[in-house]
């Protein structure tokens, strides 16, 4: 007995050391254990975002978090850890910074994971060793450990999806219903994007155990309640979530935000997928190997009817891509919403090595087991084919990976086809199975430490650089001045870059800056689409704090962080450091009322340069209303004294290319460089703000990237997981000269067009407005007053979301979009009290549905006691 005990301890001691020596040898003095993508911009910074909104509001869900995206739903944020049971113990450890917890968490999740896929297979087969070489499996599949470090959501839901299994069988064994309530409460609240597939997967386990049972018409009504109640109980964060997702559905006029999402047609989600990455050699899919494929179609031929079912049901998910599609979301087709499958497939190898010196032995099953390792084969040479040939529209079938890379890939799947085609013959053949358990970590682990190889870490210097203690000095300074003024004005960190977007300072530095999946469409179609403001992002739904003076006194930044020198227009104010703190006395409020107007149609008709001139002179009326002030005659740039100019060619090889715009031959900058270079061109730019427009074509690089002064511009190639589809460089900067930075890649670029204005002319023009005093904003009022001189409109710069209601001199008042993306409506003359009150979009109806999923496990609790048992 005591041996027994020794043996589970010395198992539950490995499969705990594991992930620890793993993060040991992936980190070291230099480099911490997180992603530099990601990592750093999301899965530590949101759970942050909660945490300090927390401390300052006392707000466990804040509906509404003024200090990101210019204003954004609470929402957009859910997906990365809102009251998640993995980061609320981390409010009662304020001293322990985030980055830290997140590290040792994630790998604690694995921990307990593993452990927990140790025990369910134990009580299915009694087994230690079997269940110990499920939980070694489980660790080493390429997801687990990888996402510790990258998408801490795509597994940190795994130990209440392995309890919710362990509950599913309480409740087909024994009608208990209380640990698969809980939990799937637990695993929703910890991921609800993910809890669909693993309610999904649940449901395939539901039937697979009552096939096997031999009662399949029983028990259902039981199942169907207990999630119901957990999905019930867990609304008050589902129903606001999804109203978020829908919210961000759905074009705006003009919008290349279709372009990050798949263009998904039947033959997309019909057509089958023989390579299987869905299961095999990925970090995003099940990333097992060739083995788990061969034991599918091996159960697939076998004369168990649950495992056969189970088999079919695996494959056919695994095969048509949409189910991917659906369990995504309806978003894409991406093979991570699979992931949770990976406790079926581990049952297969439970199940195979508890009867290897049984039933598999028969000749039978041994023939069958020589047609699963042929189908094997098979989709290892197609895995191999659709690794390394693409296909091109114009040139038709293409290599598209290195020839190192192409030699890599076979090598690696041959080898795992062939060691574990060898290890299940000479298995058979003597009936041991140690060798091919051995086979299989094998395997696993160099999957593992080979995918895992590719992760680029984030440096501690430059993780440092984004959470800087100096720039916090500086934002504490910025909030000291805004709170003894008692006015609400927008800060920006124009330091940040892509990977800062998400860093929270304090209550007062309120920023345009956010990333996430979530997002406000109207924001982002602004900027991407009408202002084209720089994106220094591979994606389209990162936005950054740019280096735009037009834009940043438009949204109201008074406060800038910069590195070095100011920009021009800002005065300094502090210094600390590296960094230094200005201010932009031009900036606009973040609410006023003007009578300056123009219509949205005739806004449309401009430039993208006019449009942020215009946004600087007019109020934009909603779609279909109003009366302009404007003379239509009149170019707003030369109004406001803009000047085409000529940039003086650069010392970088020209070529004449044909170009697809005009059908002309263009002089185009070609460059491949093996170093960084820095050109700066003479330009005499003191006091002057430069409109820089440069088009770039792609070329084989990942991402071409420009900086111009300090705001960058990126292109990364069109076959990416998310296009971002910024073929025009825009930059709208300021300095003595232009600085142009280029990287050790391939160039190919245009100078299409370049301005200059007046630094001066912003306030000359800038239109008359009566100011909006906010007296109180949190995450559900935004309060103040206002005396406007003059009918017109008022506005008020935060995103236009229908979860606002808004009341002047307490009457409800209608809510327009204005300015093409915020809100606003008409106000007559004279003083007025205005309040804005936020309620996320169906966040009471799900409050109210959790409240009755209350009620409904106390009426099962009450049923259950008076027969004299326990939920």
């Amino acid at each position: 007995m005591k041996k027994k005990k020794m043996m589970h301890v010395l198992h539950y001691v490995v499969l705990i050391l594991i992930p620890i020596l793993w993060a040991l040898f992936a980190k070291n003095d230099e480099r911490m254990y997180g992603s530099l993508i990601d990592w750093t911009s999301q899965h530590t910074a949101i759970p942050e975002i909660y945490r300090q909104t927390f401390y300052e509001t006392h707000d466990l869900i804040p509906e509404f978090i003024p200090q990101l995206g210019a204003g954004t739903n609470g929402f957009n944020y859910s997906y990365y850890g809102l009251l998640s049971p993995i980061f609320l113990p981390s409010y009662f450890l304020p001293m322990v910074p985030m980055e830290s917890y997140v590290i040792v968490t994630s790998l604690i999740c694995v921990m307990v994971s593993a452990i927990l896929m140790y025990r369910w297979v134990l009580g299915r087969y009694g087994n230690r060793n079997i269940a110990f070489l499920c939980g070694i499996l489980f660790i080493l599949a390429s997801p687990m450990l990888f996402h510790t470090h990258k998408h801490i959501m795509f597994i940190n839901y795994f130990p209440f999806l392995m309890l919710a299994f362990m509950g599913l069988d309480q409740l087909v064994d024994s009608g208990k219903k209380r640990l698969l309530i809980l939990s799937v409460l637990l695993m929703i609240l910890t991921s609800y994007f993910y809890s669909v597939a693993g309610i999904f997967v649940l449901s395939i386990y539901f039937v697979f155990r009552k096939i096997e049972c031999g009662e399949l018409k029983t028990q259902w009504f039981s199942y169907i309640i207990a999630i119901a109640a957990a999905c019930m109980l867990s609304a008050f964060i589902t129903f606001p979530s999804l109203a978020s997702i829908l919210s961000g559905r759905g074009d705006v006029e003009g919008s290349s935000a279709a372009s990050i999402h798949d263009a998904t047609g039947l033959a997309d989600l019909l057509i089958p997928d023989f390579a299987y990455f869905e299961l095999l050699y990925s970090n995003y899919s099940m990333g097992l190997t060739i083995f788990a494929l061969i034991l599918l179609v091996f159960y697939l031929l076998y004369q168990k009817k649950s495992f056969r079912f189970l088999s079919a049901t695996v494959l056919v998910v695994i095969t048509f891509p949409v189910f991917q599609w659906a369990l995504n979301g309806t978003l894409y087709i991406r093979e991570k919403s699979l992931i949770p499958f990976l406790p079926l497939v581990l049952l297969f190898i439970a199940e195979f090595f508890a009867h290897w010196n049984g039933e598999l032995q028969q000749k039978e099953n041994q023939k069958k087991m020589q047609t699963a390792a042929g189908a094997g084969v098979v989709c290892g040479i197609i895995l191999i084919f659709v690794q390394i040939i693409g296909w091109d529209a114009q040139a038709g079938l293409v290599i598209k990976t290195s020839v190192i890379r192409c030699i890599q890939i076979v090598l690696a799947i041959v080898a795992d086809i062939c060691l574990t085609i060898v290890a299940l013959i000479v298995g058979q053949r003597t009936r041991k199975p140690q060798m091919l358990a051995g086979i299989l970590i094998l395997a696993e682990l160099i999957t593992c430490i080979s995918l895992n190889g590719q992760e680029l870490f984030v440096k501690k210097s430059f993780y440092n650089q984004i959470h800087s203690d100096e720039k916090a000095v500086l934002a504490d300074v910025a909030a000291k001045e805004a709170e003894e003024s008692g006015l609400y004005y927008r800060s920006a960190d124009l330091t940040a870059g892509r990977y800062g977007t998400n860093v929270y300072y304090n209550e007062y530095f309120l920023q345009t800056s956010m990333y996430s999946s979530m997002y406000n469409k109207w924001y982002q179609h602004l900027l991407l689409d009408e202002l084209h403001t720089s994106n220094p992002s591979n994606n389209r739904i990162t936005l950054t704090s740019v280096e735009n003076y037009l834009f940043q006194t438009f949204m109201g930044a008074r406060y800038v962080i910069d590195k070095g020198e100011l920009a021009g227009g800002y005065e300094e104010v502090e210094r600390e450091g590296n960094y230094v703190l200005g201010k932009n006395e031009n900036a606009f409020p973040l609410g006023y009322a003007s009578s300056s107007l123009m219509k949205k149609e005739e806004y449309d008709s401009l430039t993208h340069w006019d449009k942020q001139c215009a946004l600087l002179q007019y109020i934009i009326l909603p779609a279909g209303e109003g009366v302009s002030e404007r003379n239509e005659a009149d170019s707003l740039m030369k109004q406001m004294g803009i000047e085409e100019i000529t940039i003086p060619k650069l010392p970088l090889a020209t070529d004449l290319l044909p170009d697809e715009m005009t059908g002309e031959e263009r002089e185009w900058y070609i460059i491949s460089a093996d170093k960084r270079q820095k050109i700066t061109v003479d330009m005499n730019l003191t006091d002057k703000i430069l409109f820089l427009h440069l088009r770039v074509r792609e070329t084989e690089n990942d991402a071409v990237s420009i900086i111009c002064n300090g705001a960058e511009n990126r292109l990364n190639n069109k076959y990416s997981t998310y296009p971002n589809l910024n073929e025009n460089f825009y930059y709208v900067i300021t300095g003595e000269n232009l600085e142009i930075n280029l990287g050790d890649k391939e160039y190919e670029f245009l100078v299409e067009a370049a301005y200059t204005m007046p630094l001066d002319a912003v306030q000359a023009w800038t239109m008359d407005y009566d100011e909006f005093k906010i007296k109180r904003m949190d995450s559900n009022e935004i309060a103040g007053s206002i005396n406007v001189t003059k009918d017109g409109y008022f506005t008020l710069n935060i995103p236009y979301d229908t979860g606002f209601t808004a009341y002047v001199d307490g009457k409800e008042q209608e809510i327009e979009i204005v300015n093409s993306a915020f809100m606003g409506f008409e106000l007559s003359a004279g003083e007025h009290e205005i309040k804005f009150i936020y309620h996320a979009p169906l966040y009471r109806a799900g409050v109210a549905t959790s409240l009755a999923g209350v009620a409904l496990c106390a009426v099962m609790i009450v049923i259950k006691k008076k027969k004299g048992g326990y939920l």
